[in-house]
């Protein structure tokens, strides 16, 4: 048995299904959405609508998809977590960073 790890656990490759490759749940620069969460108003509410979302998704036949939301574009574990929770769509997590190094990582190398 194959596995890829999902933000639910290990996944057994034969249930990926119909997989979209290439998606964001929610992106932000790093830390944003924490020091202002008055930018995105009610985060339950974007909760819903990415729900919604997949459940829509869900519908037309997406059974997995891989978040590419890397740690500088606000990636979120728990929040997608919750999402492929409510949703039964398996949710595979990109990891490391985007294009450029974090000030605060680039700091640290001084």
């Amino acid at each position: 048995m194959a596995t890829v790890n999902s933000v639910l656990g290990p996944l057994d490759t034969a249930d990926l299904g119909f997989t979209l490759t290439h998606e964001h749940i929610f992106t932000a620069s790093a830390g944003i959405q924490q020091t202002f969460p008055e930018l995105f108003g009610d985060f339950g509410k974007l909760t819903e609508q990415a729900v919604a979302t997949l459940n829509e998704a869900k519908d037309g036949g997406v059974k997995t998809i891989v978040d590419l939301s890397t740690m500088d574009l606000g990636r979120d574990i728990r929040f997608i977590a919750d999402v492929s929770k409510r949703t039964g769509v398996n949710i595979i997590a990109a990891t490391g960073i985007w294009r450029d190094i974090p000030r605060n990582i680039l700091d640290a190398q001084s």
